[in-house]
């Protein structure tokens, strides 16, 4: 079972995306088509195993992908904790009783989808990064845009950390594959809706441009934008989001029934956001972030567009 770990409100959010390119395209079977970049490296448009697509993935609990049988294949197990939003966060011990740390999450933005990768485990291509007492394997689950499942072991008791990962990423990527554990959801959670599909494309026309499209960023966030605007819509587990942000106070507004808080952006000189909490049930609880960036009034178009997304959620 998953515990809920909170997080806070972030006032700024940094946004990346990556377009692949391609010189040749070529299809390889009904669900998949590759494109052979200059790189030499293959790039598939979407997931790269069916069992990889984005709607699987939300439905997975990543705290049961590192239960106890798993953390028992590289030390002795610990407890596990997260939230669908931010992945689990594991504390146990290395086969020499040291502390080690994990930490999984299974929809990571990767914008090194091109490069060669430093090895395949269970036929998934992995990028595997070094850090000092740490280790970060990034499993590529999808190319365009690049996502991954991304697993980092800290051992500072002499074990090897990227040789833990590798075992672990093996593991996780056999069970996404054959038996995910499935999320204990309770009814209306935002944790297995599609962000990129609560906006139309009359709303994107009108608030952002006719040649924007919907850009997944995680599992959980999207964005749209063209220069010199944008449009994000993220989910996350956070506090009360009519709370002051670094002592800027929000702004009640209305959503059709629903009241919502508007924040204009700390970060930047034009941009406002918009949370709510569909359904409070703790604490922290899930939250949407509705953010518009550009000059003008931001907020009355963050406000709209909080309007769209709220009316195609459910309701406590």
């Amino acid at each position: 079972m998953l515990r809920l770990v909170s997080c806070a409100v972030l006032a700024a959010v940094a946004l990346t995306a990556c377009t692949p390119g391609a010189d040749q395209a070529r299809s390889v079977s009904p669900r998949t088509a590759v494109q052979a970049t200059a790189t030499g490296v293959a790039i598939n448009k979407g997931p790269t195993d069916p069992a990889f697509a984005a709607d699987r993935l939300r439905a997975v609990d990543p705290c049961g992908l590192l239960d106890k049988k798993t953390q028992a294949l590289v030390g002795t197990p610990g407890e596990a904790a997260g939230n669908p939003f931010t992945g689990c966060q594991v504390s146990m011990k290395d086969g020499s009783g040291q502390a080690m740390q994990l930490s999984l999450d299974l929809g990571s933005p990767i914008s090194e989808v091109k490069k060669d990768a430093t090895t395949e485990l269970a036929g998934t291509r992995v990028l595997e990064t070094r850090q000092g007492s740490g280790c970060m394997d990034k499993a590529i689950t999808q190319d365009t845009p690049g996502l991954g499942l991304v697993l980092r072991v800290d051992a500072k008791g002499g074990t090897d950390p990227c040789e833990v990962a590798r075992k672990l990423v093996t593991a996780v990527l056999g069970r996404l594959r054959t038996a995910p554990p499935a999320m204990n959801n309770p009814k209306g959670t935002l944790a297995v809706v599609d962000p990129c599909a609560l906006v139309d494309k009359a709303t994107v026309d009108s608030l952002v441009g006719t040649s924007a499209t919907a850009q997944p960023q995680q599992l959980h966030e999207c964005l749209w934008r063209q220069p010199g605007v944008l449009l994000y819509v993220t989910f996350r587990m956070s506090g009360d989001p009519s709370m002051p942000v670094l002592e800027h106070k929000t702004t009640p507004v209305d959503l059709g029934g629903l009241t919502a808080y508007q924040l204009p952006n700390i970060s930047t000189l034009a941009g406002c956001s918009v949370s709510w909490w569909p359904r409070a049930t703790a604490a922290a609880s899930e939250t949407v972030v509705i953010r518009y960036d550009a000059e003008g009034d931001s907020c009355a178009k963050a406000v709209a567009a909080a309007k769209v997304v709220a009316g195609k959620l459910p309701r406590s």
